[in-house]
């Protein structure tokens, strides 16, 4: 059996495909990987990857039954790395040819294919629409420590929680300083606004805010790594 691992957060922009994309570079030094995007974003993982003019299939065209999973993957190899990818659709409009299944479908593709199955989703509001949860091991939402954020990650976590049993909740881009001013929420006290636990929390670093192509080649996001192998 595999394991699917979703990253998703309650609003957009959080960092889920940049964390996706280390994610799967870390699973892939012992393991097959396959990392699934969903996002909407236009700086998807084929533009980090930079193999956009390589995209002829995409993962709504597997969902569809227009190709196979082999037609439409695009092998990721490198010195260090091997991955296998799944991309997204150049145009996002195609996302509405889905439906509340797409997510098993790509189960039942890739299920015992690969070790781990990293999925890069959208937002938890935009997830539930097409997608049902309940073929997901693990899902890993990140999310901003802002003020106005922790309504959002409430009903989020409420969605999240009615399929999955194993959510790992993990603060993005926060900044200590802020934090000791009281623009920010501390772990603590997310915690006990909430009543749940954080697994996690990154620093903000302004060189992971301007990542370009190929950026998996370089080796200057530690602490991310170091919090993937926590919560994974």
């Amino acid at each position: 059996m595999s394991k699917f691992i979703m990253l998703t957060s309650c609003e957009e922009k959080q960092g889920k495909t940049v964390f996706s994309l280390i994610a799967a570079k870390e699973l892939s030094k012992d393991n097959k990987v396959l990392l699934v995007d969903l996002s909407n974003s236009e700086k998807d993982s084929s533009y980090y990857l930079n193999v956009k003019d390589m995209v002829i299939y995409d993962v709504v065209d597997l969902i569809k039954d227009t190709c196979s999973l082999e037609q439409a993957v695009i092998n990721i190899e490198k010195e260090d790395f091997k991955f296998d990818f799944l991309p997204a659709p150049r145009m996002k409009d195609k996302y509405k040819q889905l439906d509340l299944g797409h997510l098993k479908k790509i189960f039942m593709e890739s299920n015992g294919i690969y070790d781990y199955i990293v999925i890069d989703g959208t937002t938890v509001a935009d997830d539930i629409k097409t997608a049902s949860y309940e073929i997901i091991d693990l899902v890993v939402m990140l999310t901003y420590n802002k003020i106005e954020n922790v309504k959002c990650i409430f009903s989020s976590l409420n969605i999240i929680s009615s399929d999955v049993k194993d959510i790992k909740l993990v603060i993005n881009k926060t900044i200590e300083k802020e934090e000791k001013r009281g623009n920010l929420l501390t772990t603590n006290e997310i915690e006990e606004i909430l009543k749940v636990r954080v697994d996690g929390k990154i620093e903000f670093m302004p060189k992971l805010n301007s990542l370009g192509e190929n950026f998996l080649l370089e080796n200057n996001y530690s602490e991310v790594s170091r919090i993937i192998q926590q919560v994974i």
